[in-house]
């Protein structure tokens, strides 16, 4: 299946971008190169899930942010078009059946005594609890000043186009599976004519594990071509887009980062006069170590 994973990333990448419309599997098929006839036994052995479903889930876990984190004046109609559904009642029914619990519910950030078994829990195992799209208010009490601080202090910056070399973790966002991604995504870097040193690393998370199975999660480890220098045909590179990046720089437990970023997008974003633009967050990494718990990265937004 080798020879397809960069047109599957292709897919991903186009159903991504047009969660909001009617997506037409010829479409898909035309920006990923793979025939119709064969796209949905592909897809769904690449992805361990079909692509109705795979669309049905991003769909869901968009919902979920926007109802948690999203502009206070957008109403549930308007995350309804959004996301791609028709009505606030198609969204609703929806939503229902994969959290086990309403958009009200989370707009609240209450559980509701008496939620239901979803979709999410019945198909991937992954237990929902609406709390969990919000900051830990003990977590943020311990660390409120420190939050504070970096909230204040961070770096407006206008990056150009970066180009990296790339591997996905392949069990998503289990520990072992993101370190021997490194550790395959390193050997392959020290082939090329740049020194071990002079690395620059970089993490995309494409999801958020409160709302997404951990399996699930859309992992890729990076490392930043310096200029001049090419890749075989067995490396797999991509582009940082061209743009205006929030920085910001964190230092601490590794299990505290969703906390972190919950912050910023609860906390930062509403008051800062700009939108999240159409790039997963970059963590570049500043010091890591297998053997501890705490990391130090400074961590980019693309903002618009």
């Amino acid at each position: 299946m080798s020879k397809y994973e960069d047109k599957i990333q292709n897919a991903l990448s186009y159903i991504q971008n047009n969660l909001e419309n009617t997506i037409v599997w010829n479409d898909v098929c035309k920006e990923c190169g793979i025939s119709e006839y064969h796209f949905h036994r592909i897809f769904s052995s690449y992805m361990s899930e079909s692509p109705g479903d795979f669309i049905k889930r991003k769909r869901m876990e968009k919902a979920a942010m926007y109802l948690s984190c999203g502009d206070k004046d957008l109403s549930i109609v308007d995350i309804s078009f959004l996301c791609g559904y028709s009505s606030q009642a198609n969204l609703s029914k929806a939503f229902k059946l994969y959290f086990g619990v309403t958009p009200g519910d989370v707009i609240k950030g209450e559980q509701p005594k008496n939620s239901k078994i979803g979709k999410l829990k019945s198909k991937y195992g992954k237990d929902f609890n609406v709390k969990d799209l919000y900051p830990n208010p003990e977590l943020i009490k311990a660390s409120k000043d420190y939050f504070k601080e970096v909230l204040m202090n961070v770096e407006m910056r206008d990056m150009a186009e970066r180009s990296v070399m790339y591997m996905e973790s392949k069990n998503g966002y289990v520990k072992e599976s993101i370190h021997s991604t490194w550790d395959s995504l390193v050997e392959q870097a020290m082939c090329l004519p740049m020194k071990r040193e002079e690395f620059e690393m970089y993490g995309i998370g494409h999801d958020n594990p409160q709302v997404t199975p951990e399996e699930k999660c859309r992992y890729d480890a990076c490392i930043l071509l310096e200029e001049g220098v090419s890749v075989g045909d067995g490396v797999k590179t991509k582009s940082f887009p061209k743009g205006k990046y929030a920085c910001f720089y964190y230092k601490g437990e590794s299990a505290d980062l969703v906390q972190f970023y919950l912050s910023i997008y609860k906390d930062w974003f509403p008051k800062s006069g700009f939108e999240p633009g159409n790039f997963p967050l970059i963590e570049k990494y500043l010091t890591v170590s297998k053997d501890s718990s705490s990391i130090e990265l400074e961590v980019q937004f693309l903002v618009l």
